[in-house]
């Protein structure tokens, strides 16, 4: 199966943000789902105000199912960067505690580090974050700060993706196995946040 590698734009990729759309359709099908329910009630039930099934799913209305139909789409998504990543160390080639070619090394770290921004964007919509406004960039201190306020022990593993998988890794080519490894172990814990049930 063809697969892109994920690392989107050099300009997405210096914001460390990869541009993602699934959002908006997964809120736009779960709307028109609940609005449907809202206009079909059962017979001798009192219709509830279309209103409420408009509200934004970051809000708490948002039912588990509706959550789980998110994460999994979220989940999805950031499991594929996380397999292109894998894919691409692997043309790395390892010599002894060292990989062989810097170029594959750098897109690997880039590729893995947008799939844990992908599962953090889940994770923030989730929690009821507000997202910046269009004209605004997702910045690596949106994330920092959002997620403090949220887990502090999340913060931490962020901060180890963010150096050895962005700063490290995608900038520098780190060519270190066990240091390229921890980020990787890093990132599945954040992305392992959104993991849904079943999976």
């Amino acid at each position: 199966m063809n697969r892109n590698n994920g690392t989107g734009t050099m300009e997405q990729r210096r914001s460390g943000a990869p541009h993602l759309a699934m959002g908006a359709t997964v809120v736009k099908t779960l709307r028109a789902t609940s609005l449907q329910a809202a206009t079909a009630p059962r017979r001798g039930a009192t219709p509830l105000p279309v209103t409420r099934y408009l509200l934004p799913v970051t809000q708490k209305a948002m039912s588990i199912t509706e959550q789980e139909i998110i994460k999994q789409r979220y989940y999805d998504e950031a499991m594929r960067y996380i397999d292109n990543a894998k894919e691409n160390l692997k043309h790395a080639k390892k010599d002894g505690q060292y990989y062989n070619d810097q170029k594959y090394v750098r897109t690997a770290c880039g590729t893995a580090y947008n799939g844990v921004l992908i599962a953090l964007d889940c994770f923030l919509m989730l929690k009821g974050v507000k997202k910046p406004t269009k004209k605004e960039r997702k910045s690596v201190e949106y994330y920092h700060d959002s997620i403090g306020k949220i887990d502090r022990k999340m913060l931490n593993t962020f901060n180890s993706v963010y150096k050895i998988l962005h700063l490290w890794g995608y900038y520098d080519g780190i060519e270190k196995v066990s240091v390229v490894k921890d980020g990787f172990d890093e990132a599945a814990k954040i992305i392992n946040k959104i993991k849904p049930k079943g999976e």
